[in-house]
């Protein structure tokens, strides 16, 4: 598990900063562990800061000019040191917001996951992990079964509409592309 800290009144956050003050980077991360101040969490965690340096255009005027952004990063996980090493969790956080970006608003936006249902909490976390399921496996046939799909170049919204459309008929691309595929 890798997440990002952002509020600054935790106290894990509080506390890290207090320890980073005192010693320098590693590189370009900064790493301790052994926190236990967040409440709740049953694991030690482990704080790694990442100061990430990039190139910006900002236009001053009527000029666009190149500045120098400078960000820091606060991660916390509960892989200890010796699994991962500083730098890989901050490999890690880039593909967090790939999930995020892709699935979860795909799920939000496309297959309704934002509206509730049922109100019971069991009935609720049974709809999440039935649309899970399907979500999971409906990608996986899209991007493991069918050939067709990356070599023309083909949408997973025109897939999804081709499944529609030839659900009762059974005579469209679909069923071609499903049979032509095995």
């Amino acid at each position: 598990m890798v997440v990002r800290l952002k509020e600054e009144r935790l106290e894990i956050m509080k506390d890290a900063q207090g320890l980073f003050g005192s010693r320098p980077a590693d590189l370009q991360y900064v790493d301790e562990g052994g926190f236990t101040s967040w409440e709740g969490v049953a694991k030690p965690l482990r704080v790694v800061k990442l100061v990430v340096e990039g190139e910006l255009r900002v236009r001053r005027g009527q000029e666009w000019k190149k500045e120098v952004e400078r960000r820091e990063i606060w991660l916390a996980t509960t892989v200890g040191p010796g699994e991962l090493s500083a730098l890989e969790v901050g490999k890690i956080y880039p593909w967090r917001w790939g999930i995020e970006n892709k699935s979860f608003r795909d799920l939000k936006s496309n297959w309704h996951m934002d509206h509730a249902f049922v109100h019971q909490p069991q009935a609720l976390y049974a709809l999440l992990l039935v649309l899970a399921l399907v979500f999971t496996l409906f990608y996986a046939f899209v991007y493991r079964n069918l050939r067709r799909f990356w070599e023309q170049g083909w949408s997973v919204c025109w897939v999804v509409r081709e499944f529609s459309e030839s659900y009762f008929t059974m005579r469209g691309t679909v069923y071609q592309v499903y049979w032509e595929t095995g």
